[in-house]
């Protein structure tokens, strides 16, 4: 049985509190996990600040312990899921009750069995579906894009965060002897346009972008890249492209995504405040940002350690 102290002494003793943490969290007032502050929660959490939650049904893929679940419960989501393959019951016990937060957290879940999973406990047709910091540790990044793809109903949001390299072509980069990061458990970094146009692929229509400080990586430039994008009902391509209207009836992309399960509810979209977005747009596809466009002329969002911390009083 998890005990949960009420004395800072007694929790520092705690075997889960002083076991390894993603998040630094504040669980009692001046007292913090060890997180392993990683600064791209920010921007995971500057998008998340312009999505109109309240109310809404959320679903936060990769969750760790919970970071996002407890944002979105502080601004008022109604139905919060929470899903990882790491189990750390433990601490997300811990996080809900000294955070005074509620959601589901299902862990021990692999991507191919995921949606399969949460459609038999009726957690299907999310307004708002959260993929950050995931991509690039996927052996197979378009099945976990068709994976998430599957959870969000058309008229809601997909917030994407990810490592990306800065570059023209469409490719992903094999972190070959950890070119790019010596973490085990990167594998593939997508370029930005590679992630623009399958983005697209998916019906997702990217309406804003942010990104941390660039990298340079021998001869390549990396940053973080952060997404939201509107689902749609079809593909979103560019005039002239019909390459990617045909590529949408292959056997692939009809069954690693389950379209049949998706509803449209275009007539109730999932609010998004795009406030002074400095965003580039596309002038042949109206409405759509243009990632590679925005990532070049956009100044970085400056990161600080305070980014990568959940505080007793944060609501974003």
């Amino acid at each position: 049985m998890t005990t949960f102290p009420a004395t800072a002494a007694e929790l520092l003793a705690t075997e889960w509190y002083r076991q390894p943490w993603y998040y630094t969290f504040e669980l009692l007032p001046g007292v913090f996990t060890a997180g392993a502050g990683h600064l791209n929660l920010g921007l995971t959490r500057a998008l998340l600040g312009r999505c109109s939650v309240a109310n809404r049904s959320c679903l936060d893929i990769g969750t760790m312990e919970a970071a996002v679940p407890v944002l979105l419960s502080r601004r008022g989501a109604e139905k919060i899921v929470g899903v990882d393959v790491a189990p750390f019951e433990d601490k997300i016990a811990a996080v809900k009750h000294y955070t005074g937060t509620e959601f589901d957290y299902y862990s021990g879940l692999l991507h191919g069995k995921t949606v399969d999973f949460l459609k038999e406990r009726g957690h299907v047709n999310f307004d708002l579906v959260i993929l950050s910091g995931v991509l690039y540790h996927c052996f197979g990044p378009l099945h976990t894009l068709a994976m998430a793809r599957s959870l969000v109903r058309t008229g809601g949001l997909m917030l994407i965060e990810s490592f990306a390299a800065i570059d023209e072509q469409l490719a992903m980069f094999f972190n070959a002897a950890g070119v790019f990061t010596s973490d085990p458990s990167t594998y593939l970094l997508p370029s930005v346009p590679l992630l623009d146009y399958l983005f697209r692929y998916f019906k997702l229509q990217p309406i804003d972008c942010i990104h941390g400080e660039r990298s340079t990586v021998g001869k390549y430039q990396c940053a973080r890249v952060a997404t939201v994008c509107r689902a749609v009902d079809a593909a979103v391509a560019e005039p002239g492209d019909s390459w990617m209207p045909a590529a949408t009836g292959i056997v692939d992309y009809l069954t690693l995504c389950d379209w049949s399960t998706i509803e449209n509810r275009e007539h109730d979209p999932v609010g998004y405040d795009l406030g002074p977005s400095t965003a580039r747009l596309r002038t042949n596809v109206p409405g759509t940002c243009d990632l590679l466009a925005t990532v070049l002329v956009q100044a970085p969002m400056k990161l600080t350690a305070a980014d990568a911390v959940i505080h007793l009083s944060d609501r974003v």
